[in-house]
């Protein structure tokens, strides 16, 4: 008889857009498990864009796709019996929607789920019936589950509040990078001759930090900034004029979205990520920049703090300080030597953390664990 792997039913988005869950799930697809493991895929790619900030509405096309991705997923488990089910997801009113429809099919079915929560979860604050329903949701999906999977200790912290299962978690499980996709750094990133190049990558629109970019810019001349990313258009038009207003426009350039391949090929040529964030949970820019050899320069806000070693990989500030980045920014600029230890150090620790390989053995790891339980029971 032939080998016959253990199918795990993988939920979750592909691009567009890149980045996040979606950049997580195209590599998962390319790299593979390794044995016994084999993964199938219901794709949850959002297909309603989203103009603006903020979470999105449950419209008629956002529910039209929540159904056509339960059946989706309801069939699948019938035709393939795989052996586990792993739910990537996120906490906006339609991702728990969402969630709930999946967790409930995959209860009904006897397949074991466990649950990955991208992004930072907080617990619900006050006593008004949304957060009553929101808290109560998740204790569902929670309670229902092998495993949850969490980006970051505060995210522990905010799941444990919910509910007791600490049983369920072991601290978080990072994003990976695959290291196959990463160039050497470009030597003309060494050299002192030329304006040193600050980078960017991720979705251009507020929440990110945008607005603070370009004040950090007016602030240090002597630099070149680089933002490269997709994003509502009016948004990024809107930034545009607005470095334009500024006087900005041409020491600060404005990159389409472009595919993984090419952003890794501009971060080699960079001298500085810097990543002024709102909100995040683990972001796999910021991973990037590591894997390539940049120093950071980032807000202290979700789970970047547990990933940049302050001094030795940059320099972590609250999102509104941009005096203080500016002053981050400005101090390596005049410190060439100072931004290759940086980056060397974060090129060590993106190696030894989050490589491919490494976290895929821990991730396969769980999945051996639930299904000795599994048989066990």
């Amino acid at each position: 008889m032939g080998f016959v792997p253990t199918r795990i039913l993988l939920v979750s988005p592909l691009p567009p857009p890149t980045g996040g869950m979606q950049t997580w799930t195209e590599t998962l697809l390319r790299r593979g498990l390794p044995e016994p493991f084999a993964v199938d895929l219901v794709n949850t790619r959002q297909t309603v864009k989203r103009r603006r900030p903020g979470r999105p509405r449950l419209s008629y096309g956002e529910a039209a796709r929540f159904f056509r991705i339960l059946r989706r997923f309801r069939a699948v488990l019938r035709t393939s019996r795989p052996a586990l089910a792993h739910l990537n997801s996120s906490f906006t009113p339609t991702a728990t929607l969402l969630n709930l429809g999946t967790t409930w099919i995959a209860r009904r079915a006897g397949v074991p789920y466990v649950v990955h929560l991208h992004g930072t979860f907080r617990e619900p604050d006050g006593t008004g019936l949304a957060s009553r329903l929101y808290r109560r949701a998740y204790r569902h999906i929670f309670d229902g589950a092998a495993w949850i999977l969490l980006l970051s200790k505060g995210s522990e912290r905010a799941v444990l509040a919910i509910g007791d299962y600490g049983h369920k978690t072991t601290g978080s499980m990072p994003n990976f990078i695959d290291f196959h996709a990463v160039p050497p750094r470009s030597r003309i990133a060494s050299r002192v001759d030329h304006p040193m190049k600050v980078v960017f990558t991720g979705t251009i629109w507020p929440p990110k930090g945008i607005a603070t970019i370009a004040s950090v810019a007016e602030r240090v001349p002597d630099a070149v900034f680089q933002l490269v990313g997709g994003g509502p258009s009016e948004l990024r038009d809107a930034f545009i004029r607005d470095l334009e207003s500024r006087q900005l426009l041409g020491r600060v350039s404005v990159l389409d979205a472009r595919p993984n391949k090419e952003v890794f090929a501009l971060l080699a040529e960079a001298d500085v990520f810097f990543f002024p964030s709102l909100r995040e949970g683990l972001p796999n820019s910021v991973l990037e920049a590591m894997a390539v050899g940049l120093p950071v320069v980032a807000s202290n806000v979700g789970a970047i703090p547990e990933i940049i070693d302050v001094p030795d990989g940059g320099m972590l500030l609250d999102p509104e300080d941009v005096d203080g980045f500016a002053r981050a920014i400005d101090h390596l600029r005049t410190r060439p030597e100072l931004r290759d230890e940086m980056g060397r150090y974060n090129r060590m620790k993106a190696e030894r953390n989050y490589e491919y390989d490494v976290v895929v053995k821990r991730l396969c790891s769980i999945y051996d664990d639930i299904l000795c339980r599994e048989q066990i029971t």
